[in-house]
């Protein structure tokens, strides 16, 4: 009975974890912005592990940032982007964070996949959908 309730609660925070929001371009009109959340749930090897994606470009600078929280036995994970791999952190006290700007962010649109992996076994350790 305890698989099965940990079974489902984990289900509920896969699909909790794949809501995106889009959120509006500048309020006064001036130049625009488009910012995309993809918040980010554990796996079945990382259960407790959460994060966010946030992407975000204005004009001609883009950026995204991502954060995983909660790892455990992880030393590095390494992020891929639409399945293009975009760079890898270093975990510390359970949390990764990755930071990219310019040319080094790839094209991201409502529906492209954030995984995170860790490095050292190639096992997804979280992921959600921008």
């Amino acid at each position: 009975m305890i698989n099965r309730r940990f079974a489902l609660l984990a289900g509920v925070a896969f699909l909790v974890s794949t809501i995106a929001f889009e959120l509006p371009t500048d309020a006064k009109g001036g130049g625009g912005e488009v910012r995309l959340i993809a918040f980010l749930g554990g796996s079945p090897t990382q259960p407790l592990a959460s994060g966010k994606a946030v992407y975000r470009k204005r004009d001609t600078s883009v950026r995204l940032s991502v954060e995983v929280e909660d790892l455990r036995g992880v030393r590095r994970v390494n992020v891929s982007v639409g399945g293009v791999n975009v760079g890898s952190a270093r975990v510390a006290a359970g949390t990764a964070d990755l930071n990219l700007s310019g040319g080094a962010v790839p094209a991201v649109t409502t529906g492209t996949v954030v995984q995170v992996f860790d490095a050292r076994t190639g096992q997804v350790v979280a992921e959600g959908t921008f």
